[in-house]
């Protein structure tokens, strides 16, 4: 099998597909006729085609086509029913975490609230024996 030229490779690929418009298909064909490498890569491919063609077997019955359908409906919905519960437990695992979390961080909160207000105490306790300790000037009825 023959390779197009770089240039043209995707060029001739789209062509080929059917996948440009008629304007296009005209500069396609020019090339065609001037370049034997392209000419051979599409003739190529049209012979793998046939042959693609020719592997196809018979078309499927209505029948056998309505039973693949009911199948797979089937199946579709035993799926969706499965993951509906598995959404559900899910759930209740994901409400159940937050809950915890929220949990923990409300008792965090608590318990550094409590350091705060003893270490608040600490000082004003200490700012107090400071004033106590100190000598204090003599007030009028001490002279």
């Amino acid at each position: 099998m023959s390779s197009p030229c770089k240039s043209w490779s995707g060029k001739l690929t789209a062509w080929f597909d059917g996948e440009m418009g008629r304007e296009f298909s005209v500069e396609v064909r020019e090339h065609l006729i001037a370049c034997p490498s392209c000419r051979s890569a599409v003739s190529s491919w049209r012979k793998l085609r046939q042959d693609f063609a020719a592997l196809q077997g018979d078309s499927v019955s209505t029948e056998t086509l309505t039973r693949i359908h009911a199948r797979l409906d089937e199946a579709l919905a035993h799926e969706v029913r499965h993951l509906g519960q598995a959404l559900k437990w899910w759930t209740v695992a994901a409400s159940i975490l937050a809950f915890v979390g929220l949990l923990a961080l409300f008792s965090q909160e608590v318990e550094s609230f409590g350091r705060a207000s003893a270490s608040a105490l600490l000082e004003v306790d200490r700012a107090f024996e400071e004033l106590l300790s100190r000598s204090s000037p003599p007030g009028p009825r001490e002279q």
